[in-house]
């Protein structure tokens, strides 16, 4: 495995253009969505994704407000993006978006989602602020026994997954034993289904032996009910592989 290494201090700094993550009025009481997701995700990664990948939680600040040069940038806005629902990159500086008015049309909340297929603002944010930190520079490839590569994307395998910190939704991720086929588990922080093994509503990009990618992917399926017709839907998670791996096809090089 190729190990994400951290060794210089980090600011994730969220920076909101979106109506739903917005500062409380100056004197207003009570805490903001804004801030519970960024109290949620220091715990997140300082008391669950540090540990698991050696990570010093001194290194990081997780914030909000005007960004310096030097900041990972993660943009919460209302527009979408019309490669991704939610992504992190290398262009220039670490950094990413999160489309959130697409996130929520799919069905979830701000903080609880309402299903694997609808899933919450703030486990999509924890899901790219926990892919920016392990490889910051989406270049980190970790081999598989069959001579093939599998991108070093914490989150993608156990996307649908999440947990609850303080009643707030974060996303699930995989631990350095996934990567290790003869590793016991547990593989993932909820528990996993094996090395290398995709959670329900998981995907992983691949890189062939040619240097092209392709895409594994377990996504469930749900029937609904759409303009008289029952169809099959994958969800929020489908179309956010579907975005992400021509991300990877245009970064083929970089990495």
């Amino acid at each position: 495995m190729t190990s994400p290494v951290l060794t210089e201090p980090v600011t994730i700094r969220l920076v909101s253009k979106s109506s739903t993550f917005q500062p409380l009025a100056q004197g207003a009481l009570g805490t903001s969505l804004l801030d519970r997701v960024l109290n949620t995700i220091r715990k997140h990664v300082t008391g669950d994704l540090c540990p698991a990948y050696g990570f010093d939680p001194g290194l990081i600040t997780i914030a909000s407000g005007q960004p310096t040069d030097t900041d990972w940038v993660l943009l919460l806005a209302d527009d979408q993006d019309p490669s991704d629902l939610g992504w992190h990159d290398d262009e220039g500086t670490p950094g990413g978006w999160i489309g959130v008015q697409e996130i929520l049309s799919f069905g979830g909340f701000p903080l609880i989602g309402s299903g694997p297929m609808a899933p919450s603002v703030a486990s999509v944010i924890a899901h790219e602020v926990d892919e920016m930190l392990c490889d910051p520079l989406a270049t980190l490839w970790s081999p598989m026994p069959d001579g093939r590569d599998v991108a070093f994307e914490v989150c993608d395998p156990c996307q649908a997954t999440a947990y609850r910190i303080d009643d707030v939704e974060v996303s699930d991720f995989v631990l350095p034993s996934w990567f290790d086929p003869t590793s016991a588990g547990p593989w993932t922080k909820c528990g996993g289904k094996g090395p290398l093994a995709l959670s329900d509503g998981g995907y992983m990009a691949i890189r062939n032996g040619d240097g092209s990618i392709s895409q594994q992917n377990a996504y469930a399926v749900e029937k609904r009910l759409i303009r008289a017709q029952v169809v099959e839907d994958r969800g929020f998670w489908e179309q956010k592989a579907k975005r992400e791996t021509s991300r990877f096809h245009r970064r083929a090089g970089k990495r």
